[in-house]
Parts: structure tokens; sequence; C-alpha cells
């Protein structure tokens, strides 16, 4: 009979402290979720970067096709990709200088979510023209 009063007692105190990890833990889930977020975001950034200069060096007809555009202008879009990356990235391709025979580029990603808090990403390299 004199242990009724302890076991409210218990059941608050269970319940604070539940309720404090839960305050505690909760905004860490949160920060967490959304820096695998960034670095997906960025990982995804740099693949595509790569998988863009490794087919400009594979020569085939779209690749050419830029190449020599990139001989006349200055910058190129690159569209050649699936409809979920466009409307994710914006890769652009800019040219930075040019010889009789190679012809050094600047790939830039850019990142259309994320509000503009993810910095573009940028490969540089020279291809055959």
């Amino acid at each position: 009979m004199k242990n009724k009063g302890f076991i409210l007692i218990d059941i608050l105190t269970g319940l604070f402290l539940i309720g404090l990890i839960t305050v505690v833990s909760l905004p860490l889930i949160s920060s967490s979720h959304s820096n695998y977020l960034t670095i997906r975001t960025i990982t995804e950034m740099n693949y595509l970067g790569e998988s863009i200069y490794e087919r400009l060096c594979s020569e085939d007809n779209y690749s050419r096709g830029l190449i020599e555009e990139l001989t006349t202008s200055n910058e190129v879009l690159f569209n050649d990709l699936s409809l979920d990356y466009l409307e994710k990235y914006t890769p652009k391709i800019k040219k930075t200088g040019q010889t009789e025979n190679l012809l050094e580029i600047k790939i830039v990603i850019t990142s259309n979510s994320h509000g503009g808090n993810i910095a573009d990403v940028e490969f540089k390299g020279t291809i055959l023209r």
C-alpha cells in the first residue's frame, strides 16, 4: 500500500526521460540526414563530371559534335544525359585554351536543387581535337 505513489512517480520520470532523449536525438538525426543528402549530391556530381570527361575522350558522334562546337565557342551544355540528371544538374563544358591538336576544357556541374547551398564541381583536362 505504501508504494502506490512511487509507481506514479516512476512512470512520470520514465516519460520525462523518454521525452528528453527524443528532444535531443531528433535534431541529430535530422542534421545527419541532411548531411547525407549533401554528400550524396556531391558524389553524384563528381560521378557525372568524370563520366562526361570519359565520354568526351571516347570520340563518339555526340562528343565529336561538342568538340567541334567548342572550337568555335567558349561554352556548351552537355545534354546527352538521362532526364533525372538533367533535372538535378546543369553540366557545362567550357574551353579554357586550345592548341593545334589539344583542347583544354573545364567541366562544371551545377546543382539545381539544394537552393544553391552546394558549390559547383569542376574538372579540368585536355582532349584531342
